[in-house]
């Protein structure tokens, strides 16, 4: 599973990214408030709405 999942069925709980990379995608949605505010926007395009999740994913740092 990945960032297009999240998209469609957003959950907590971690989620393999790629072999040997888990991330609590809900968790890295939450830390980056661009990425809430685009999600939140029933407007948005489905493309800046990945981008957003791509990019969110790409700046998460361990806790």
């Amino acid at each position: 599973m990945g960032h297009c999942d999240y998209l469609d069925a957003p959950r907590p709980g971690l989620r393999l990214i790629t072999e040997g990379v888990a991330l609590d995608l809900a968790a890295v949605m939450l830390a980056d408030p661009y990425a809430r505010e685009v999600l939140a926007r029933e407007n948005a395009p489905e493309a800046q709405q990945r981008i957003a999740v791509r990019t969110a994913i790409r700046l998460a740092r361990p806790a």
